[in-house]
């Protein structure tokens, strides 16, 4: 939960946009009369919209804030719109809107939660002070379709009275001209249709002047001890805790210890190169030709070829001879010089 007002702001910013561009992307797996790609049940769809179309109506609270604003301006130099006016019976609309909306919201949230009139009035006050907010996410959602993704805050920010001021200048400049526009129509021409006018002019004033409020109550909130701890944790902070890393170094070089002790305990205790075989004591006999040293001499080896062969000898011969076909084996040259040629 964002501990001052402005944090507030940007998480129901980012909320009314999400809903917004859910619409603005999936309109048509929403609508009931309308080929659906998704496969959605009824009740979630209908879930879906309601949730979406919800947001709408602060911009609506604001088109109807301008509205008055606009009359009350042109009723204050005794001009008029080119619109049909409110007059008479038709003023009562509005007000019974007004209050019946603020009944139902007043009585669905003591039923709900189980909270007191008086924690029902405060949070209808934050529920105000929000609206300008969510008009401005509704309008982003609906003109782009990509937004930058504004971080909440979990941390105060600033000197109290500044900061306050600062986060909610939009709404407090709507509620004094609200406040102003009432005021200066009902002085300029005062009748019964003027003063309903003003009426609800002063009630949207009050609606803006919410926010104002609610950051300087924010910036009064005292942190309890368990939310201070968990400001300074690693949780909120990212940074790791001492202990820990010390207990990843440790871990980490007593892994590598183990493993240069097992690498130093296996090459001590392998067998050497000369270990003996069988009951002889001796090595196991050599595999393959070795060269002959200086001064030995070489035996006539015997050919294994049972088929004629064409290839000369592999041993080397001091004279060329020929080599005849035989069937049978024929001894090789000898490795010394031959007496006779051919």
């Amino acid at each position: 939960m964002p501990l001052d007002f402005d944090g507030l702001k940007k998480q129901r910013f980012r909320w009314a946009l999400g809903g917004v561009q859910i619409l603005r992307q999936w309109w048509t797996e929403l609508l009931p009369f309308t080929r659906h790609e998704l496969r959605l049940t009824r009740a979630q769809r209908n879930h879906y919209l309601l949730g979406v179309l919800q947001w709408f109506g602060d911009p609506l609270t604001a088109a109807f804030t301008f509205l008055l604003l606009l009359t009350a301006l042109v009723t204050s130099l005794h001009h008029q719109l080119p619109v049909r006016q409110l007059t008479g019976a038709v003023l009562v609309v509005p007000l019974a809107f007004a209050t019946t909306g603020l009944s139902r919201a007043l009585w669905a949230m003591r039923r709900t939660t189980g909270c007191s009139l008086r924690d029902a009035v405060h949070a209808l006050r934050v529920w105000f002070a929000l609206s300008w907010v969510v008009t401005l996410a509704c309008l982003r959602g609906l003109v782009r379709s990509q937004a930058d993704f504004l971080r909440t805050p979990k941390h105060k920010e600033g000197a109290a009275l500044f900061h306050a001021l600062r986060s909610s200048s939009a709404e407090t400049l709507i509620a004094v001209a609200a406040a102003v526009a009432a005021i200066a129509m009902m002085v300029r021409s005062l009748s019964l249709a003027t003063g309903l006018l003003g009426g609800l002019l002063l009630f949207e004033s009050g609606v803006y002047a919410s926010a104002p409020l609610a950051s300087l109550a924010a910036e009064r909130v005292s942190l309890t001890p368990a939310r201070r701890a968990w400001m300074a944790s690693p949780q909120n902070t990212g940074d790791r805790p001492p202990i820990r890393r010390g207990a990843i170094v440790g871990a980490s070089l007593g892994l590598a210890g183990a493993a240069a002790a097992v690498a130093a305990v296996l090459v001590v205790t392998s067998p050497p190169d000369t270990a003996p075989f069988g009951s002889g004591g001796g090595n196991l006999p050599s595999i393959g030709n070795v060269a002959p040293g200086p001064g030995s001499r070489s035996s006539p080896a015997p050919s294994a070829a049972a088929t004629p062969t064409a290839q000369p000898s592999s041993s080397p011969s001091a004279s060329p001879a020929p080599v005849s076909p035989s069937a049978t084996p024929q001894p090789s040259p000898s490795a010394t010089p031959a007496g006779a040629a051919p």
